[in-house]
């Protein structure tokens, strides 16, 4: 994560003279940590071999991030099963399988909706914070005046949605072992349900 909020600020680094030979002010107005460049051409060939590395360490840090939560994921699902082999026989005559899908089930809904989103979200703030201190060095007024928009937009955002995420995933949680329980109650008694013309209850 460090890795990539380290090639962002190269990248920028690298724009900051490009823009400022295209627009033919040179660079000797610009902060000191921006390196000095003889034109254009070399400008635009830094910028593009800045970018280029960005790009791909991107993709490399996004494949690692993937691996890590799905590692997580599998190790996670893996210990539920270990441990429920291991309790009791009288545990699995009080408890409905559904209950074991569902645990198994949700699994995969931490990995790709809590852990990963996680991950990415711990690279982002790295990265926005090396940006932010990059323009900081740049403009710190305009920099602070931008962290601080965008900071009231996302708290309001969080404000009006949080609310509505509570309820959704307190209702998600609910519903997932009664939805498994009434499938596996529905097929295992499939030849009653027939006879009974009960389809309709399930």
């Amino acid at each position: 994560m460090a890795l990539g909020a380290v090639a962002d600020l190269v990248t920028i680094g690298a724009l900051v003279p490009f823009l400022a030979l295209l627009a033919g002010s040179g660079t000797s107005a610009l902060p000191e940590w921006v390196p000095t460049l003889p034109d254009v051409r070399t400008a635009a060939l830094l910028f593009a071999f800045a970018a280029l590395g960005a790009g791909a360490l991107r993709l490399v840090l996004a494949w690692a991030s993937q691996a890590v939560s799905e590692g997580a994921g599998h190790d996670l699902a893996t210990d539920i099963h270990r441990r429920l082999l291991l309790q009791p026989y009288l545990f699995h005559l009080e408890q409905h399988s559904s209950g074991v899908i569902a645990a198994l089930d949700k699994v995969e809904t931490l990995v790709f909706a809590v852990m990963l989103p996680l991950v990415q979200g711990v690279g982002a703030v790295l990265v926005g914070g090396a940006i932010f201190t990059a323009l900081l060095l740049i403009d710190p007024l305009a920099a602070s005046v931008a962290l601080a928009g965008f900071g009231l937009v996302y708290a309001l955002i969080v404000a009006v949605t949080r609310p509505a995420l509570k309820r959704t995933s307190v209702t998600l949680g609910q519903t997932v072992d009664e939805r498994l329980r009434l499938v596996q109650d529905s097929l295992g008694g499939i030849r009653d349900i027939i006879l009974d013309g009960s389809q309709p209850l399930f």
